[in-house]
């Protein structure tokens, strides 16, 4: 006997589905398909938001005395004067601190994740490791396709000589990476529908045993 539940998403999984068979036309099934998925990720996000706003600010202020925290709650309210003609230009006072402290963090977390210990560090490597070719070849490799890389984005020059041939390696080198990349979101994206369609199979073959 199946659930409720599985027999739900079951019904809107064909209905996503028809979009296809309809020779990926609108349909009614997939309309409404969408938008049950929008409204239930915004009562989801919703819900999820209160909760957050009552743990992480209400609770503490109220039962910690953290009033430091209201100012983050008046600059969140003050952000729905966005809807108000007369008030509009107040909402861009908290919206630019979001951007301001947003970016802030963005750029450190980015700096020292990956500028540094993505990019730079692992780059910082040996030419030559003894007894170990493989390892010496991976990093002569990996030395040579940074600099090349790095060559054909120096626009203050003209690519003439060696600048010319080494832009053009690395504009191959990109190529390949894109291509990588590509190719495992679009195997990915495979996977994941092979594995709905498995589900779909086997839900199906549940109803009628």
């Amino acid at each position: 006997m199946i659930s409720i539940d599985i027999l739900i998403a079951l019904v809107l999984t064909l209905f996503v589905f028809s979009f296809v068979l309809w020779r990926t036309k609108d349909n009614l099934m997939y309309r409404f398909a969408e938008h049950t998925f929008v409204a239930v990720s915004l009562g989801n996000m919703t819900v999820l938001a209160i909760k957050y706003l009552q743990g992480n600010v209400i609770n503490p202020i109220i039962y910690k005395g953290d009033y430091i925290l209201i100012i983050v709650l008046i600059l969140g309210c003050l952000l729905y004067l966005r809807f108000s003609k007369r008030f509009f230009y107040i909402c861009r006072w908290p919206l630019s601190f979001m951007v301001g402290v947003g970016l802030g963090l963005t750029l450190r977390g980015w700096t020292h994740g990956w500028l540094f210990s993505g990019i730079i560090t692992p780059t910082i490597l040996s030419l030559a490791v003894v007894g170990d070719a493989f390892t010496t070849f991976n990093n002569i490799f990996v030395i040579v396709c940074t600099l090349t890389v790095l060559s054909y984005f120096i626009f203050s020059i003209q690519h003439k000589g060696a600048l010319r041939y080494s832009a053009t390696l690395g504009r191959y080198f990109m190529m390949v990476m894109f291509g990588v990349m590509f190719s495992n979101y679009t195997f990915s994206r495979l996977a994941t529908l092979s594995g709905r369609l498995l589900w779909v199979v086997q839900s199906i073959s549940s109803i009628f045993a």
